[in-house]
């Protein structure tokens, strides 16, 4: 997932000039947004008299789930807008459920790995292994992202230390 800021820029003599040329292209970001079923989009807009000329600012802070949306609704957005917006540099993010899930499939593989090296122990001890008799998850983190640039970032790291008790059965 990522976020961006896109910013609109009107500059006019006549405030009504400068209105309507700035809604025009706020209004296509929004139809836009919209056509794309992009839901996570907030926006405003401030209007200032600066140098004799109305000038009305306006940004949309746009959360897009999908990386190829992202891409398809800027490139749109340049194409139709040119110069009349600026797109930020994304910033990346994992949301709450995907972060969720790999720290659940994380934890699952840890208990994985304890049950093969009991195996490993317990052939050592001409043993077999039997049902759990106690699994408990003693800690789980995940270290925050570091960014090397806009469009790299370093992947997350998960740890989960679980501990695990099997029953002991003796081979016959």
């Amino acid at each position: 997932s990522c976020v961006i800021d896109v910013c609109l820029v009107s500059r006019k003599d006549n405030a009504n000039e400068v209105k309507e040329s700035f809604s025009k292209r706020f209004e296509y970001i929004k139809q836009l947004l919209d056509h794309f079923g992009v839901q996570g989009y907030t926006g405003y807009t401030q209007m200032n008299f600066k140098d004799n000329h109305y000038v009305l600012e306006g940004r949309i802070n746009i959360d897009f789930n999908s990386l190829t949306l992202y891409e398809t609704v800027c490139t749109l957005l340049v194409e139709k807008l040119d110069g009349g917006v600026s797109i930020s540099e994304p910033t990346f993010y994992h949301s709450s459920s995907q972060l969720n899930d790999t720290r659940r499939t994380v934890a699952r593989d840890a208990v994985r790995l304890a049950k093969h090296k009991a195996i490993e122990i317990a052939e050592q001890l001409k043993q077999a292994v039997g049902r759990p008799i106690s699994v408990y998850e003693d800690e789980s983190s995940i270290t925050d992202n570091r960014r090397q640039s806009a469009t790299q970032i370093i992947p997350k790291t998960f740890i989960s230390k679980v501990n695990c008790v099997f029953e002991l059965k003796s081979l016959k």
